[in-house]
């Protein structure tokens, strides 16, 4: 897992789903994993990808405030605002001091 992390934040995005896709199936059903390979499937605009895999984290978790936030990546890829801005509501209201959501629902509501 750390590797994935690692690779993520090495901006090796690739790497990181490859490796993160090759994990053990005990890992299978990992918020954070799930959550990353959709911020990776969003960075190589692989949208449909992202969604499902931080919706996957969603059922997995309800309340993982930063998937329904990174959701909104994806969204805004896809030029879906409208759903975007539903994806901060859904942070926020599972997180209410997040500010980074904040800060993305102002962007999303501007542009």
């Amino acid at each position: 897992m750390e590797l994935v992390v690692s690779l993520y934040h090495q901006g090796r995005l690739q790497q990181a789903l490859t490796n993160a896709n090759k994990m053990p199936k005990k890992f299978s059903h990992s918020t954070t994993l799930r959550n990353i390979a959709g911020v990776c499937y969003t960075g190589l605009m692989q949208y449909d990808k992202a969604l499902n895999s931080c919706k996957y984290a969603l059922k997995i978790r309800p309340d993982y405030a930063e998937a329904h936030n990174n959701i909104w990546i994806a969204l805004k890829g896809k030029k879906q605002l409208g759903l975007a801005i539903e994806s901060f509501k859904q942070a926020i209201k599972v997180k209410p001091d997040f500010a980074e959501a904040y800060n993305n629902m102002a962007i999303a509501i501007n542009d």
